[in-house]
């Protein structure tokens, strides 16, 4: 009936994820990992030592096909400036947002996570590339280095920014290479984005009505 089919309609609904981030911090390199793909296999997200991502690039989901993860240009570059992001990215149109932040955390990651609170939508932040941190803290201290020592640290000097903003928000540490989806936070991203997925659908559903 009628209202049966209401109850349930946000289960065909549609849920667009935004994965942004500055230039060079590995959006599409994380987007290829989540879908389980690597970057030579067809239908990946470009990779590459320069900007690749032009314009804001739709992936599906492998197990969810209502599920479209978005590749966004990186902020903050000559093309995508502050003043023009927001309505060249065409930001209202997504319903959640993945904020990815390579080494320090910068004004860029500052002002995106500003912007998404004050639309009165959600976000996870992913702090990437702690593989390539490890490797580096180990060359320069071998004697001393502790990996949960270093991960913690990363992990605190990132909650201090980004808590500024959101009191609540999370951040999750991992590396973007599909080797490495079993180790760091990798596992517990995924959980977090299946546990909140359903949720998701239907504010987004309620949103759009």
């Amino acid at each position: 009936n009628y209202l049966s089919q209401r109850l349930n309609a946000w289960k065909q609904h549609p849920l667009d994820i935004a994965v942004v981030g500055s230039s060079g911090v590995g959006k599409s390199t994380f987007i290829n990992c989540l879908r389980g793909v690597e970057a030579e296999d067809e239908g990946a997200a470009d990779v590459g030592v320069v900007e690749t991502t032009n314009e804001p690039t739709p992936y599906e989901h492998p197990d969810f096909s209502n599920l479209k993860i978005w590749d966004l240009p990186g902020v903050g570059t000559p093309n995508y400036l502050h003043a023009s992001y927001l309505e060249k990215v065409q930001f209202q149109r997504y319903d959640f947002f993945l904020i990815l932040c390579r080494t320090r955390f910068t004004e860029n990651d500052l002002w995106l996570a500003s912007e998404v609170k004050k639309n009165n939508k959600r976000f996870l932040f992913i702090r990437t590339n702690v593989d390539t941190d490890l490797y580096n803290e180990y060359e320069d201290h071998p004697s001393t280095f502790n990996e949960d020592e270093v991960l913690e640290r990363i992990r605190n000097n990132c909650l201090e920014y980004i808590r500024t903003v959101d009191s609540d928000a999370e951040v999750f540490l991992i590396s973007g290479h599909l080797k490495y989806r079993v180790r760091f936070d990798f596992g517990k991203l995924n959980e977090t984005l299946l546990r909140d997925y359903p949720s998701l659908k239907r504010e987004s559903m309620i949103l759009s009505m």
